[in-house]
């Protein structure tokens, strides 16, 4: 009688395997013992090794030979291979918080149809396999229930891996992890805006010699911090001068607390943003390997939130050295009262006044960059100096030109591609842009353009002003509170003067065409509205001078300046002058035809 003949194959590297046959009724017999030993977890777990099982007609010889074999061989493997236990967490919260820049974009999910409830849940990763194909291996899947679901499973080393939830949606959620030995890791599905989101803790340190931590507890700051999120963010150019963002992580607050451990492999400044329900927040930090970094607040507003770190480190060096001098932290407490004033009450201030915190954020700059300037000058680190103009020493100066070039000269050529070259070209054009802004005085012409509208239509200088009086040409961005401030105002001198001639266009130099379309969308601007969408590098924003947003020009039907940078309050003032005007010549010409 024939037998099914069963051949193992135990791959243990890529370049080594061994293929053992056995009788399928000794596969038979001890299959439970397969499937309990601690080398049939790792088939699931590790790319090193797989047991694949084939079946053949053909009688069954040695089978105890054999048996032994594999058995020294399983033995030697689960000496090698032990495994240690992790733990995931999940948890569904019905809202959260949309972040929108040009690295967070909303999924397209409708979030009416996914079903969360029953979605699987799966932890996997990917590896090479010996005939280098991409492989996923699902380490462990489970639902969620009542809101929460605890996924467990074993590996032997930290490795890169995905949390998935397929909640029936046209693409499943995925959020990138790193799983180590003995280590939690919790996380959060937002319904209503289908993401996921690290919770509290964000680990992704697989080379502990490049190792930093940024952490702090934030509970004591005033307001609802619930879904608030941490972000950690730098760039850098890459060869063909393409500013990249660097991602080092983000997590949702838990409990008001977080922590944030990643690799870097030479010191850079970071910047930490803060987001939460009730307004948002961001502050810098140096960090390099074995830097641990620790967010504090001074005062409780979220504004107050400041990096700090030990005396031994780069960033006590370059930040914490005036930023916890007496000088800096009182005026920033008269600035962070000031502010609040301001924004509780901004109507106390008249428009041709200088709010006091503005006038405090000047007094906070000069401390700082009296110092960086100092260490650019003057570092005997060329690294140091390299930290203190990327902290803005001599930004909109002609002497970070010369501090860049000798920058060149002394810091690796590898270094100085990525965070030298491209940069001192970006603060000349930024040089020449100021000087362009400069040139553009009243009386001078604006550049003609031609731009798209939402739908794609293109828009041209010419024809708005053949249709109007006076054009307002506005610079804005999702992004940009402060323009979005301006809007209610404009709305108000657009319903009142566009029929007499006056009209507004305003330019987006978003990034991203679906960030400018959502904010468009809410904001639901009555006039010209066009897009550009190349940020301050666009060749329209460059030709208008465009260095900062809120932005504008008022120009007449020529297309010569009438004022620029105006203010809503003196927008208003003009218009009323000029059609105030136009209306008095009607009236008059109305009394001569009735006379």
């Amino acid at each position: 009688m024939a037998h099914h003949k069963v051949s193992v194959s135990i791959e243990l590297t890529k370049a080594y395997a061994i293929q053992i046959p056995l009788s399928h009724a000794v596969v038979d017999s001890y299959n439970d013992k397969l499937k309990s030993t601690s080398i049939k977890k790792t088939y699931t777990h590790f790319p090193p090794f797989l047991i694949r099982v084939d079946y053949m007609e053909i009688h069954a010889k040695n089978c105890l030979g054999i048996l032994a074999l594999i058995t020294a061989v399983l033995f030697l493997v689960a000496e090698t291979y032990a495994t240690q236990q992790f733990t995931i967490t999940g948890e569904l919260i019905p809202k959260g918080i949309v972040i929108r820049d040009a690295t967070v974009i909303i999924p397209e999910h409708d979030t009416k149809r996914l079903n969360f409830d029953t979605a699987k849940v799966v932890i996997s990763y990917e590896f090479t396999n010996a005939r280098d194909e991409t492989e996923t291996v699902e380490l462990t899947s489970g639902q969620f229930h009542k809101g929460f679901v605890t996924l467990s499973g074993e590996i032997e080393k930290t490795i890169d891996a995905k949390v998935v939830v397929d909640a029936g949606g046209k693409d499943p959620l995925t959020l990138d992890i790193v799983i180590s030995p003995d280590v939690s890791i919790s996380f959060v599905v937002i319904e209503n805006i289908a993401q996921m989101k690290l919770l509290g803790v964000s680990r992704s340190v697989k080379n502990h010699s490049n190792k930093f931590t940024i952490s702090g507890d934030l509970s004591s700051i005033d307001g609802d911090l619930e879904g608030a999120i941490v972000l950690i963010q730098s760039s850098e150019y890459d060869y063909t001068g393409e500013r990249k963002k660097l991602n080092f992580g983000s997590v949702m607050l838990d409990e008001g607390k977080f922590s944030i451990e990643a690799e870097v492999q030479e010191p850079r400044i970071v910047n930490i943003l803060i987001i939460g329900n009730l307004g948002h927040t961001q502050t810098k930090a140096v960090i390099e390997p074995n830097a641990e970094i620790t967010l504090e607040s001074q005062g409780s507003w979220i504004k107050g939130v400041f990096a700090t770190s030990s005396n031994a480190s780069r960033h006590a060096r370059l930040i914490d050295v005036w930023q916890q001098s007496e000088a800096y932290l009182s005026t920033r407490k008269d600035y962070l009262e000031a502010y609040q004033q301001f924004q509780n009450h901004p109507e106390s201030v008249n428009d041709d006044q200088t709010p006091l915190h503005r006038e405090l954020v000047r007094k906070l700059n000069r401390v700082r960059y009296d110092f960086l300037q100092q260490v650019a000058r003057n570092a005997d680190d060329p690294i140091n100096a390299l930290l203190a103009m990327e902290l803005n020493a001599f930004w909109g100066k002609e002497e970070a030109q010369s501090i860049y070039d000798r920058l060149s000269k002394s810091l690796d050529k590898d270094l100085v591609a990525r965070r030298v070259t491209h940069a001192r070209n970006d603060h000349a054009s930024y040089l020449a842009t100021i000087g362009i802004d400069k040139g553009l005085g009243i009386g001078k012409h604006v550049s003609k353009f031609t731009l798209p509208n939402l739908d794609g239509e293109d828009t041209n200088l010419e024809d708005l002003l053949e249709k109007s009086e006076y054009l307002l040409v506005d610079f804005w961005a999702s992004w940009c509170g402060g323009c979005l401030a301006t809007f209610p105002a404009l709305k108000d001198l657009y319903t009142s003067y566009a029929e007499h001639g006056f009209e507004i266009v305003s330019i987006s130099i978003d990034d991203i065409y679906e960030l400018w379309a959502d904010r468009s969308e809410e904001q639901e601007l009555p006039w010209v509205n066009l897009g550009e969408l190349k940020g301050f590098d666009g060749e329209i924003a460059t030709s208008y001078g465009v260095t900062f947003i809120p932005k504008n020009y008022l120009i007449d039907s020529n297309g010569q300046i009438v004022d620029k940078d105006i203010s809503t309050d003196k927008l208003e003032e003009f218009l009323v002058g000029k059609f105030s005007e136009s209306w008095n010549s009607d009236e008059s010409n109305l009394d001569d035809n009735d006379n």
